[in-house]
């Protein structure tokens, strides 16, 4: 587990939110900035997935060109590149389940109180993390009863800070015996956590396999997130609203889905007076940075409305196709 929680946090570590360079127009990103009437400069696709077929649009583009067919199917290339975004927010919330599961541990061992991953900060029950159009919120609730919140409640205290477990711990061990304990100053709000009651003894005697069973019972706390995404691009502004269902971090962290939930997404090209609507959603982080499923869209605008399907099958990028609607 320590492998993957080494990765997850290079995750982090290289973003300051949910982007990876989202502002340079990744891979897929279609032509060049507008000039005044609304025209690329760039009458090309540059796409990883191979580019797209304009044949199929031959029914609906009426009298546009061929430059102009290129420039109005440019929203879709905005839309590739800002679909893509979700894996990393889904590594991000993998990061996060990590860190708390190994990460606590790791710091009492290391005579640290504050196991926060970088680019997440805390507040009144609410970790989030922000950077170039993403603010991303994750929330954790109880999977039992405890005297400090019942099974399904929020955890209202930060689960990154030792004191919330054990005030002021610190590891000793015996180098002749090899035996462990914790010393703290008082029990945290979170120590049940531990699986030593609300009152454990003080020392507190530990072995390897008691440190296990913590983090088998951390990877029980379940996570909510909540991603709010808006991205602006010479060729179009995508926005969109996502909520994922509330799991287990366990299984997070053991590879299983994530399942990134619509509540609201729109698109827009002002230049060609484009509206991009979302006409059905079916995404999911397969839990190994890369994406499931598929989104149906159509765009109205100048210069001929069409329509669109993005589909994943476990990559990063999705497979992008255009019809007439």
């Amino acid at each position: 587990m320590k492998t993957l929680w080494i990765a997850a946090i290079v995750c982090s570590l290289g973003s300051t939110g949910c982007i990876f360079g989202s502002s340079s127009g990744g891979s897929g990103s279609s032509t060049g900035a507008d000039d005044d009437d609304g025209d690329s400069d760039d009458a090309s696709v540059d796409d990883d997935d191979g580019g797209v077929s304009y044949a199929e649009l031959a029914a609906c583009r009426g009298e546009a060109t061929d430059a102009e067919v290129i420039d109005t199917v440019a929203i879709t290339g905005a839309y590739r590149d800002s679909l893509h975004e979700m894996v990393v927010c889904g590594g991000l919330a993998v990061s996060l389940c990590a860190a708390i599961v190994e990460g606590v541990i790791e710091a009492i061992q290391n005579a640290s109180d504050d196991a926060t991953p970088p680019a997440w900060s805390y507040d009144a029950g609410v970790y989030r993390t922000a950077g170039n159009g993403v603010e991303m919120e994750a929330r954790f609730f109880y999977a039992q009863d405890f005297a400090v919140g019942q099974a399904g409640e929020q955890v209202q205290h930060n689960l990154f800070l030792v004191d919330s477990y054990l005030v002021d711990a610190k590891l000793v061990i015996d180098l002749f015996t090899g035996e462990a304990e914790i010393r703290y100053d008082e029990p945290g709000p979170l120590v049940e956590l531990l699986g030593y009651g609300a009152d454990p003894a003080n020392p507190l005697p530990v072995t390897f396999a008691d440190l296990a069973d913590i983090q088998d019972r951390l990877r029980a706390l379940e996570l909510e997130s909540v991603i709010v995404f808006d991205d602006e691009r010479p060729t179009g502004t995508i926005r969109y609203h996502l909520a994922t269902p509330r799991q287990s971090a366990g299984a997070l962290l053991d590879g299983a889905g994530l399942r990134f939930d619509l509540q609201q997404a729109d698109g827009e090209r002002a230049a060609l007076d484009q509206l991009l609507v979302v006409d059905s959603w079916n995404v999911e982080y397969n839990g190994y940075s890369a994406l499931q499923g598929d989104v149906a869209f159509h765009v109205d605008g100048r210069h001929f409305p069409f329509a669109g399907t993005m589909r994943w099958e476990g990559k990063e990028f999705p497979e992008r196709s255009l019809t007439c609607p």
